[in-house]
């Protein structure tokens, strides 16, 4: 107690707390002026302490080396929002024709497609093929794919299929097709490259954008990716065209044939190998997929997905816009050497249409359509590449040659082939009928005559033979019925003047008069074998329309272009019209022209097919058993005078090939048929120098008969009886109920 009271103590303990107090006060200071380090994130685990030099290191963490750099630390506050985004320009003309194109035009090259490339989004300004042509001419190649252009206002609009639209980065749309500036420099032959810069000048992004030609037919590879260039995260989301519609080529028969296609993946559920590819939902018409104008033009249409896609969870394959011969397709890209790939088209999540104004046509055909391809939104690391490429087929819808490629048969693009007009009648022409025919005939081709137009001869040849059968037995019962009908007529007439008043009796005594000479009214019904062929001529008829192996193909191993030196195109096309005289200029006749076409040339086989028709007619129809009218005969006169007047007339402009099986077919039905009137005639004779035989059992609808009319006696009975009792009513009326007895 001493000492604390001493003056040394008392002087000493307040030094050393003030003294405390300072140090605690520079402490604190110090680390407030120090950078704070914030937590590591789950992808990046926290630095951990140094250990001291003499511990030993843990057998389940290795050692950092000597010369490891920290860790590169996050900034302390959050970036500042984007803003000014824009497309930087680059030096050059905006002209295709200043781009370098791919591909070649020489059918001998092993390019088979020559591709032209356009300055607004990187797009496409033509692809044709090198070994197809628009005419046997061969002076034109086939266009696919070509830029559309529409007037708005004074300006002149250029729509370029494939072509870059717009980059959505973090909400901001960057155009990429402005077609006032180029911002698409071109690296190499078919490879561009595009940066996207903040207002600042700073790179953002890079895209790039590479076109080349593989080693398969009809097949272009677009590589394309987003690269972040920027320090931060991005949420990006791509736009571009897809595939534009394809040229009409000239209005004929079955209308507008271009179609919007998609190919798709059924369920999981209902496939859970996700491998088979269909497509036979979605067969769009041109102008189903334009739609109807309104007062404020043609609005945007979404396509897919739609209802039908959402409802069964389909997944998305291919999409695809066809004509009567050709197709442009986008795919995916897919793994080779996969045994099981994935074969849904992720870099696409929405597709709509947008319309290219055109002036109408005599032809009022639907006006062109340009796809647009929206992909799911991507987030991109710092550095990170976003892959967007797409595998683009354009070239004929064939599929031996689609299934011949190995990118476009693995994705099940030969679905894309059809043999139908579609509409409400499309079932009629079925399908497996169709491929089944299209074999037999390219059998016929490849194999044994070598020739397409004697392979359709052929094909008519062996169906004829297939259905002898059953054309034979209608014709020999019509031919029968007919005759039996033509010797009753004299006793049917007598009956009808006996009991004329009594219309039973008359039933009664004409039923009696056709059992006891064996007639049966089955025989009438020897046409209808008939209506049963129907879908093999339809079939027939969809097949060689649009059989693509037929087009441009000349008949008889072109006999008469060999006999001219190339200079007459008579049957030089078989999916055109013969074309026996050429014709200056082409005429549209009104109502006709729009159902087949205008005239450019004068046509033979039609004018062949009108008189074998009328041979056909002369020798098929069978004589009527009435008395006619004079008018009824006139109008009897009149059908004739139509069906051999107007089948031919509405076949004028048809393809050479179907004329060809048509006269073919109807030449050879006259030749059965007067081989087998000739055969049932001989049977008759037969017959009558035979002694009768007693009558044979009644047939079916003989027995069917009587059924009625034994039926039809029992009921008058009945009501005879009913009326006969005390109390019943003789006004044919039920006693109990009132109601009249049927």
């Amino acid at each position: 107690m001493a000492n604390s009271k001493s003056p040394v103590v008392r002087i000493v303990v307040p030094l050393l707390l003030v003294g405390l107090g300072l140090l605690v006060a520079w402490s604190v200071w110090r680390n407030a002026t120090t950078p704070f380090t914030p937590p590591a994130s789950p992808q990046q685990p926290a630095q951990q302490p140094a250990q001291p030099a003499a511990a030993p290191a843990s057998p389940t963490q290795a050692t950092p080396p000597a010369d490891a750099q920290p860790a590169e630390q996050p900034p302390a506050a959050p970036l500042p929002p984007l803003s000014g985004l824009r497309a930087r320009p680059v030096d050059g003309p905006m002209t295709p024709e200043a781009l370098t194109p791919i591909g070649s035009l020489d059918p001998d090259a092993p390019e088979n497609l020559w591709v032209q490339f356009n300055p607004i989004g990187a797009g496409i300004e033509s692809i044709r093929l090198a070994e197809h042509f628009t005419s046997v001419d061969r002076t034109e190649h086939d266009e696919v794919q070509a830029t559309l252009r529409f007037q708005q206002a004074a300006a002149t609009i250029a729509v370029p299929p494939m072509a870059a639209l717009t980059l959505e980065i973090d909400g901001i749309k960057v155009d990429l097709a402005s077609p006032g500036r180029r911002i698409w420099a071109e690296t190499a032959p078919g490879r561009f490259e595009a940066i996207v810069e903040d207002d600042s000048g700073a790179p953002v992004a890079r895209v790039v954008r590479r076109y080349t030609l593989g080693p398969e037919q009809h097949h272009l590879r677009l590589e394309q990716h987003v690269e972040n260039l920027s320090g931060r995260a991005l949420n990006i989301r791509w736009y571009q065209y897809g595939p534009t519609s394809l040229a009409r080529g000239t209005p004929g028969y079955g209308g507008d044939t271009r179609r919007v296609r998609f190919g798709y993946l059924l369920s999981p559920t209902s496939d859970p190998s996700q491998q088979h590819v269909e497509s036979g939902r979605f067969l769009i018409p041109q102008s189903e997929a334009v739609g109807r104008a309104g007062s404020g033009g043609y609005p945007d249409k979404t396509l897919w997905p739609n209802r039908t896609s959402q409802k069964d969870n389909l997944g998305l394959v291919f999409v695809a816009t066809t004509n009567r011969y050709h197709a442009a397709a986008v795919f995916p890209l897919i793994d080779a050497a996969a045994s099981l790939p994935d074969k849904r088209l992720h870099a696409v999540e929405r597709i709509d249409r947008f319309v290219i104004p055109a002036p109408p046509d005599r032809a009022n055909s639907a006006p062109p359509i340009v796809l647009r391809l929206q992909s799911p939104q991507t987030t991109l690391a710092p550095g990170q590449r976003a892959d967007l490429s797409l595998g683009f087929y354009a070239g004929p819808l064939s599929r031996p040659l689609i299934d011949a490629n190995d990118a476009t048969r693995r994705v099940g693009l030969g679905e894309l082939v059809v043999y139908t007009f579609g509409g409400p009648c499309a079932f009629c022409t079925f399908q497996s009928l169709t491929y089944a025919l299209l074999a037999f005939l390219r059998f016929l081709h490849g194999y044994v005559l070598f020739d397409w137009a004697l392979a359709i001869i052929a094909l008519v040849f062996a169906v004829r033979l297939i259905l002898h059968p059953v054309t034979k037995w209608s014709q020999t019962s019509m031919y029968r019925f007919g005759k039996q009908m033509q010797a009753l007529a004299p006793k049917q007439k007598k009956i009808q003047e006996k009991y004329k008043d009594d219309p039973r009796k008359m039933r009664e005594e004409l039923a009696r008069v056709m059992r006891e000479e064996n007639i049966n009214y089955a025989g009438a019904l020897g046409c209808l074998p008939m209506f049963l062929q129907m879908p093999i001529w339809i079939a027939l008829f969809a097949m060689l329309f649009f059989t693509f192996e037929l087009r441009h193909q000349p008949a008889f191993f072109g006999l008469f272009q060999a006999l001219t030196g190339g200079r007459w195109h008579f049957l030089a096309d078989l999916a055109e019209p013969d074309r026996f005289i050429p014709l200056p200029v082409s005429i549209w006749i009104p109502w006709i022209s729009s159902i087949m076409g205008p005239i450019a040339s004068i046509n033979i086989l039609p004018l062949l097919l009108g008189v074998v028709f009328y041979i056909q007619q002369k020798y098929l129809t069978p004589q009527t058993t009435m008395t006619l009218t004079p008018e009824q005969e006139a109008q009897q006169k009149m059908i004739k005078v139509m069906m051999v007047v107007m089948f031919p007339l509405f076949m004028y402009n048809a393809p050479s090939g179907l004329a060809l099986y048509f006269i073919t077919n109807s030449t050879l039905a006259i030749i059965e048929s007067r081989h087998i009137r000739r055969h049932a005639e001989k049977l008759d004779e037969e017959r009558a120098r035979q002694p009768r035989q007693p009558r044979k059992a009644p047939g079916f609808f003989a027995r069917l008969q009587e059924q009625v009319e034994a039926r039809r006696k029992l009921i008058e009975q009945m009501q005879k009886q009913q009326q006969s009792r005390p109390g019943g009513r003789r006004d044919g009326r039920d006693p109990r109920s009132g109601h009249k007895r049927r």
